[in-house]
């Protein structure tokens, strides 16, 4: 059995989005980024909360109203936390899209003949075949780390940073699902052991 399918520039990135949303090195680093702003606000609003917010009142001036200065640090501290929140949010997500940016600006540095273009797979025993335009591999299915289904894509990773992205909205779409499903059951049953006895007595037992 055997699909043939095009991997484009968008795929790649969407392969890259999801490995980093879910890697758990990406993912601690993406968060202590994200608790740096937010730290720093919550020190500068611990500074107002137990030191000018505790002083006694000060009389100021804006414009002709005298306002005291004790609800000056409140109102800061509002703001500090409102700016907290958003840039933990904002880091965020500003991390995925220069993610999808550099991706999208390093695969234009070339042609990427060898990961972009057709694609055909095969299935035949317990070896994957991939087809592209300019190289031909095939590779045990004991090499494939995990596969990772998505409703859009199925990942086959060959590695713990790389893998063949295979699109699941394509017509016939029964056809790469059920690609998918025999691959995957391929590969949850690549270590086990080879049947014993002689090829009559298999037959005979699968019958009982």
């Amino acid at each position: 059995m055997s699909i043939r399918f095009e991997t484009t520039v968008e795929h790649l990135i969407a392969f890259n989005r999801f490995h980093y949303e879910n890697s758990p090195t990406w993912r601690k680093q993406r968060l202590v980024q994200s608790l740096i702003v937010p730290a720093l606000a919550s020190v500068v609003m611990w500074i107002f909360w137990s030191g000018v917010a505790q002083e006694p009142p000060i009389r100021m001036m804006r414009g002709r109203l005298p306002v005291p200065a004790s609800d000056i640090p409140y109102g800061l501290i509002a703001v500090l936390l409102v700016f907290a929140i958003g840039s933990f949010f904002f880091i965020r997500w500003r991390a995925t899209a220069n993610l999808e940016w550099s991706v999208r600006k390093l695969l234009a540095e070339g042609s990427n003949r060898a990961v972009l273009g057709w694609c055909e797979m095969s299935l035949a025993g317990n070896r994957v075949a991939v087809k592209r335009e300019w190289m031909d591999s095939s590779f045990d299915l004991r090499a494939v780390q995990k596969i990772v289904k998505t409703d859009d894509y199925t990942f086959l990773y060959v590695s713990s940073v790389n893998a063949i992205v295979i699109p699941m909205r394509l017509f016939p779409e029964d056809e790469y699902r059920d690609f998918v499903a025999d691959l995957t059951d391929a590969w949850e049953n690549r270590n086990a052991p080879p049947p014993t006895g002689t090829p009559d007595e298999r037959i005979r037992l699968a019958k009982t």
